[in-house]
């Protein structure tokens, strides 16, 4: 997959979408109690693990885990399997939005999801939702980020062929 600031662009697109539908379906059909709260919790708890061993490729596990756990309460298998489609991609802009933004401050704008979520607010929840993702995927340059990467990768990957070529 090729990632780009054009592809983003497209992907929040759809995913504020799907999302901010999903709260507002799970919303209106009361889907907003213990359970729920236990769930999203336990999601939460996931990305303050992630975050604490300092682990961005299981912080953005953890953070899809959040969002697929927050879609799933629509109970609507057509939003679902649209946002699953998007989800491997998710995981990476996810694990790479920690290179822009600390762990911790997304930790606690998920806790203010769940939060604003479990009120039982539509306008709110679809407010929150959308400045969450749109915020999210602005705070980097995602092209430049997978070029800086790339780049400090480079000679690791030189050094591995050279060993592989000498065996």
């Amino acid at each position: 997959m090729k990632v780009t600031n054009e592809r983003l662009d497209h992907i929040i697109d759809v995913r504020i979408a799907l999302e901010t539908l999903a709260c507002r379906r799970a919303i209106e059909q009361g889907r907003i109690g213990p359970q729920e709260r236990r769930e999203l919790d336990g999601a939460i708890r996931g990305l303050r693990k992630a975050a604490a061993d300092n682990d961005a490729y299981a912080f953005g596990l953890a953070d899809t885990a959040f969002h697929r756990t927050l879609c799933g309460f629509a109970r609507n298998p057509v939003t679902g399997f649209l946002w699953e489609s998007l989800a491997r991609q998710l995981t990476i802009i996810f694990g790479l939005a920690t290179l822009g933004k600390s762990m911790k401050a997304i930790v606690a704008e998920h806790t203010m999801l769940r939060d604003v979520f479990l009120s039982g607010d539509v306008a709110a929840t679809e407010a929150a939702v959308r400045e969450h993702i749109f915020d999210q995927a602005h705070d980097i340059d995602i092209e430049t980020v997978i070029a800086k990467r790339r780049s400090a990768s480079t000679p690791t990957t030189k050094v591995s062929a050279k060993r592989r070529n000498r065996k």
